[in-house]
């Protein structure tokens, strides 16, 4: 069963790591809260699937450490990408084109209001 695992976690590895190579450089994840999230998941899944392909190798010390922080630090993107959801729900309307169609920071709704406005005339 360990043998299974391992090699679920292996053909998972590949995915996740072409995903964040793609997305890191073929986007702009980095305008939107929602982008920094998935970049987070991703990264962290990326880390803790490392972490047990490593640990099917050798028991480095630290392990249950650095699992346990990890397991935390998922769930802490997981909260904060239900925070952009809601955040992003109730955005005012609109929203700038240069964040994508997400959460606008309340500092930057009136300069954004401004420039949608010049567009329309």
């Amino acid at each position: 069963m360990e043998l299974l695992l391992n090699i679920v976690l292996g053909l998972a590895f590949i995915p996740i790591a072409l995903f964040i190579c793609f997305y890191g450089w073929g986007s702009p994840w980095y305008r939107t809260l929602q982008g920094m999230t998935m970049m987070a998941q991703s990264v962290l899944w990326l880390l803790l699937i490392s972490h047990y392909l490593a640990l099917a190798l050798w028991d480095y010390p630290f392990h249950e450490l650095v699992k346990n922080v990890l397991v935390a630090l998922i769930m802490l993107t997981f909260w904060v990408t239900f925070l952009a959801l809601v955040l992003a729900q109730t955005a005012p309307k609109p929203v700038s084109k240069r964040r994508g169609d997400g959460f606008v920071p309340s500092e930057d709704l009136e300069s954004t209001l401004q420039t949608r406005a010049r567009g329309k005339r």
